[in-house]
């Protein structure tokens, strides 16, 4: 569920006025508290909104009273669970949604939420009051700050302080993000691959998801700040490379082995020659799937605190990214490799530093899309590369060097991901 979805048509409050007497009604009260209105809208245009897409998509909920709790995100929405789920039953009852309950296997620790979706009588109730689902647009902050994992591994979220440098970072997304309301971007498939997007995702993407936030991490503003929530960031790259942006097919371009040059550059060494994610006693020629495994292992190790949790989050990483399962001893017979090959920075192996390199990749994509936006070039940043309609490939390449080397002072290699689509 989006509950950033928000509508100025006109017709979609006579909407939500009429679901709100409705809902009043079926509950033997007069009139129901304003607080209301909030929760009838979010799911009333969000439910439309999905079934604009797709008559029979489903859209998962949170039940669940730990959603809401104290510093929960659904809390610092304003969102409260007892209301929210006796408007979707209510809705339910009423005949404008179709609601399952969610579940969760504590043996196979797997479950999921629950979920409705829009009953034909809700699209005929928003398309009488002539409003079409190009009405309903998506409003969110600007930036986001969580806090560090609590005893149950989950991040707090907390107030955004307010200070000059964040007001500059918000007013700075707002630019990129007036851009990139006006940009279309679609996919190139036909049926039978969207099919496979979808089962691949195990979702639908909500391709009016069309703007981009920032998401800071450990209760600081430099930690993290990479930009998310635009659709096209959770695709899979090989359906990215049917990306068309204004009707034109796109290109992707990122940084070679960014987080691991970050490091060097922060150490003052020179990294070796060469791919950084290879090592010389392993047959690269032509092995993708050996150069995937080390790249996660080395990321996976530069962001978890020890050795035993980068390996086993690259394990489940390989696993659900790639299919590949490869052994503990392996994996450590790597990790020892690639501390061996990147000796001057090895220090930063098993020392949590992912979230102030991600903070630093941030800032080189700050400064790429504002030179991009500058120029009336739309990009969507996916962490260290971005992509743009394949004719300004040249504009992007330059200002992605011209952030590096702003900051860094020497070369970088830039990599495109994927040529045009052959058909």
């Amino acid at each position: 569920m989006d509950v950033h979805k928000m509508s100025g048509h006109p017709g979609a409050a006579l909407v939500v006025n009429q679901l709100m007497a409705e809902v009043a009604a079926l509950l033997g009260r007069g009139k129901l508290h304003k607080r209301y209105r909030q929760h009838v809208a979010a799911v009333a245009l969000d439910l439309f909104s999905a079934w604009s897409d797709d008559p029979t998509l489903y859209v998962a909920y949170p039940r669940g009273r730990d959603y809401y709790g104290v510093g929960e995100r659904m809390a610092l929405l304003h969102f409260d669970r007892d209301i929210l789920t006796t408007v979707v039953d209510s809705m339910a009852t009423l005949g404008y949604a179709e609601k399952h309950g969610g579940y969760y296997n504590h043996v196979t620790s797997r479950g999921k939420q629950a979920r409705m979706r829009a009953m034909d009588r809700l699209a005929a109730l928003m398309l009488s009051a002539k409003v079409a689902a190009g009405d309903i647009v998506r409003q969110h902050d600007e930036l986001y700050l969580r806090a560090e994992k609590d005893a149950k591994g989950k991040k707090v979220a907390l107030a955004v302080p307010k200070t000059r440098r964040t007001a500059m970072m918000q007013r700075n997304v707002r630019v990129i993000n007036d851009l990139l309301r006006k940009t279309s971007v679609r996919l190139d498939l036909d049926d039978e691959e969207m099919a496979e997007l979808v089962t691949a995702l195990g979702h639908c993407p909500d391709f009016r998801c069309d703007t981009v936030y920032r998401v800071f991490n450990n209760g600081v503003m430099d930690r993290g700040g990479r930009f998310y929530g635009h659709w096209a960031q959770g695709i899979p790259c090989r359906y990215r490379a049917h990306l068309l942006i204004n009707g034109e097919p796109a290109t992707e371009y990122d940084f070679s082995g960014l987080h691991c040059r970050l490091l060097y550059a922060q150490a003052g060494a020179i990294p070796p020659a060469g791919d950084m994610y290879s090592l010389p006693n392993l047959s690269m020629d032509d092995n993708k799937a050996v150069r995937d495994v080390l790249k996660t292992l080395w990321l996976a190790a530069i962001n978890a605190e020890t050795d035993d949790a980068a390996i086993r989050a690259t394990q489940r990483g390989v696993r659900q990214e790639f299919g590949v399962t490869v052994s503990q001893g392996e994996l450590q017979v790597w990790l020892a490799g690639l501390r061996e090959r990147h000796a001057p920075i090895a220090g930063f192996l098993g020392s949590g530093a992912g979230l102030r390199l991600q903070y630093a990749d941030s800032l080189l994509a700050e400064g790429i899309l504002l030179n991009l936006a500058a120029q009336d070039i739309p990009a969507i940043p996916v962490h260290d590369s971005f992509i743009v309609p394949l004719s300004k490939g040249p504009e992007l390449v330059a200002a992605m060097n011209r952030a590096w080397t702003a900051r860094y002072g020497i070369a970088i290699g830039i990599d495109a991901k994927y040529p045009v689509p052959t058909n």
